[in-house]
Parts: structure tokens; sequence; C-alpha cells
């Protein structure tokens, strides 16, 4: 029988050769695969190279495997070098905020396979607060929002790439408010806002509010970007300021005033003045951004009691205002009566006094035993009485406050002078040896 020919027995021993060879390698080390960088950041819309390798000596078959847009062009295709085999290839336009690209090879009936990972970042170039109100209540909370918009596909925020590298700050000027950190939130977690509320203060009028945005990726070796948002003016009002007595007597008249500064835009503020459900007609004056109403207020008997003073400031849709009260009181002047203001001597004389309801009169000193009731006294005149004076006091409490009023009386004694001679002839006819009465 004949042997084989001589081309089929080299072809035989090249393979069993070969098979020598990968039987040996196999014993030597294990395949592997592999893929360079296996962890990359990139800027959104970048490109990155990735090399995808492999130990194995024949692979049937290998690649990569990734979602992203490859370049046409390939580098090394299934190039060799330091016995490694592979090819490297280049993906553009990258926008996923993250994706693991896979490198696989078939080699000896076994998949060989290396995962990489690959996020991206946008530096923050748009940082956003939210407007805030065009005024501000002095004393009331307003929000401040900051955001760092998304230009992705499906309004996904890849400024944050990622995005425990984000750093959010509000400020009231250089102070800081709030810091947020987004560590610990997954990639592709919807947008990067940061909200604080915060109490309106007095001094806050004309301060500026801003966002400032970090992403830090120093640690990547690829350095810090910042951002700041516009600055957005706060405008405060604090509550209008109402200038008014507390007590107003029937019958007499007082200004009240009423002003507010900080307004804007302060033309376009209404300011109003009421007494009770009386609406009063006030005088209005502008000066920048400060408003002032001055009325006049006139007490009469149908609003005695206790009355409610409104201030009211509107602008854009809001009101802002502020109460007094203020108690209209009637209370007339004490009387004093002598029953006889002129008296002879030995004459019985009753001195009263009286005011109206709810008051204390005191005479000589001496108070009336109950409120509203009258003090009296009663005296036997004397020539010592004469020109003698009575003060009447009255005292009223209105709404914890203590007014009084007074009178005074005099009365006059009447009594006759008797001549202790006798008069002469031609005396008689003088007025001055005449019987006199004096008052």
């Amino acid at each position: 029988m004949p042997g084989p020919s001589p081309g089929l027995r080299r072809a035989l021993l090249g393979l069993w050769a070969a098979l020598g060879l990968g039987i040996l390698a196999v014993a030597q080390e294990p395949f592997w695969a592999d893929l360079q960088p296996r962890v990359a950041l990139v800027e959104r819309g970048g490109s990155l190279w990735l090399s995808c390798s492999t130990n194995c000596p024949r692979p049937e078959r290998g690649g990569l495997e990734t979602s992203l847009r490859r370049n046409g062009t390939q580098r090394g295709l299934r190039w060799l070098g330091r016995g490694l085999r592979g090819r490297a290839r280049q993906l553009v336009d990258i926008r996923e905020p993250e994706t693991q690209p896979v490198c696989f090879f078939r080699c000896a009936r076994r998949t060989l396979q290396a995962r990489g990972l690959i996020r991206t970042f946008q530096r923050p170039d748009r940082v956003e607060l939210v407007p805030l109100p065009a005024w501000q209540p002095v004393g009331e909370n307003f929000t401040l929002s900051c955001r760092v918009p998304g230009a992705g596909p499906r309004g996904r925020v890849p400024g944050a790439g990622p995005r425990g590298s984000l750093t959010l700050t509000l400020l009231r000027g250089a102070q800081e408010l709030i810091r947020r950190n987004f560590a610990g939130e997954p990639p592709r977690a919807r947008g990067a806002v940061l909200t604080a509320t915060v109490l309106a203060r007095r001094e806050d009028h004309g301060a500026n509010f801003s966002c400032r945005a970090e992403l830090d990726l120093r640690p990547h070796g690829l350095g810090l970007f910042e951002n700041s948002s516009a600055p957005r003016e706060l405008r405060t009002f604090d509550s209008p300021r109402l200038i008014a007595p507390r007590l107003l007597e029937v019958g007499s008249e007082k200004p009240v005033s009423c002003s507010l500064d900080g307004l804007f835009p302060a033309p376009e503020a209404g300011i109003y003045l009421e007494l009770g459900d009386q609406r009063l007609n006030p005088y209005v004056t502008l000066e920048g951004d400060a408003l002032m109403a001055t009325a006049t207020v006139t007490a009469s008997a149908e609003q005695e009691g206790a009355r409610q003073l409104v201030c009211t400031v509107t602008l854009g849709g809001e009101s802002r205002e502020t109460r007094e009260n203020l108690t209209i009181y009637s209370f007339p002047a004490p009387l004093l009566n002598l029953s006889e203001p002129n008296a002879p001597e030995g004459k019985m004389v009753t001195v009263t006094c009286t005011a109206g309801a709810r008051t204390l009169v005191t005479l000589e000193g001496i108070p009336a035993a109950v409120l509203g009731q009258p003090a009296q006294l009663q005296l036997n005149v004397t020539e010592n009485d004469d020109r003698r004076g009575f003060f009447c006091e009255a005292i009223l409490e209105v709404d914890g406050e203590i007014l009084s009023k007074n009178e005074s009386a005099e009365l006059r004694v009447l009594c006759e002078l008797m001549l202790t001679h006798r008069p002469a002839p031609s005396d008689l006819q003088s007025p001055a040896h005449s019987l006199i009465a004096i008052a």
C-alpha cells in the first residue's frame, strides 16, 4: 500500500506542529481579552480610541460591541505585536451619560471578554437662577432655585460627569447660603437642581443672589470647571409704617400718615387708608422708591368706640397692610355748680360737681363714691368764704390711658357794713356815708 504523498505529509506535519504549539500555549498561560482604556471620561460630544486585543494565537472571530457611533477608520486591523492580536476603533460623538463597551474574542471554543466603562461630562456652561419675586415682604420666606440645564437627549443633564463631581452653591453676595454635592446619585438622574428656602430680611433689600457650579474633575486628570449664574437683585419691602393717634375725642381731628420704602416699581403701587368701613381720601406723595399717604381723621359721635385704622399697599397683584387700633371717645368737661354763687353770710350753699358716665369726679380732693355720680359739699357761708375757689376734676380711663378735665368756680359773700358814729347833717348829703352793700 503506497504511503501519503510528500505534500500531504508536509500538511499533516504542520497541523500537528500547530496543535502542539496551541496545547503548549494553553498549558503555559490562559487566553484573555483586553480593552484599553478600561475606564474613560470624555467630554460630551467628544471622541475616544479604544484598543480591543487578545493573546489568543489564532482567534476565530472577535471585535468591539458598543452602542456608540464608530468611525470607519480602524487601526492595526488584526495587528500582530508582542504576541497580541486585535483592533483599535475610534468612537465619535459620544453623548450617552454612561456606556459599557465590550471587547470579545472566540478562542479554542471559549469566549473571551473585557468590559469597559465610558462616562461623559459637560462643562457647566449654563447656570440659571430662577427669577426672584418682583417684590418680597420682609419676614416671609422666598425660594431660591438653581439649575444646570441639560442639552442631551431625553432631557438628561450630563453636567455632572460623573455627577458626584458636581457641586452647586447658592450665594447672597459672597456669602454661601447652601451647598450641595451630587455624590451617590445615578448618572442618569434627571436634573441638577438646588433649591433653598430663605427668610427675607430688611437688610436684604438690594442684595444680589447667585448660583455657582463647580465640576471638579482633577482626580480624573481633567481639571476644575466653574461657572456662575447672572446675579439677581432682591427687592424687599417691610410692612407699611402707620403713624396715627391711639385716642381721638369726638369732635376733634388729627392727621394720620402711612409710608413704605423699597417699592419697585413704586409708581405702579397703590396706597389706601381706611377707618373702620370708611375710606379716607389721603394726599399721596412719591419720592424714589418711597410712597407716603397723609389724611385727616375727624371723629364723630357715631364712630365712638374701638376702630381699626388700616393702611394697605398694593403692587403687582400683591398687597401688604398695617393695622392700628384707634379709640374714639366722648369726654365732656365737668360741670361745677354753686346753688348761690353770690350768698349772704349765714346762707347754706351747696356745691355740686358732675360729669358723664364712666367718669370719676373729685371735688376739693374728695372723690365721688361711684363712677358717673356727682360729688357734693355744703357750707354755711361766712365772711371768710368770700372769693373762695372750688375745684372739680373729672377723670376718664380710655384704652388704658388716664384722661382728665377740670372746672373751677368762685363764691362771693354779701354783707352790710353798719356805721358806728352818727354823721353830721352836712355829711348826710355825702354818698360815702350812705348805707351800702358790698358784693
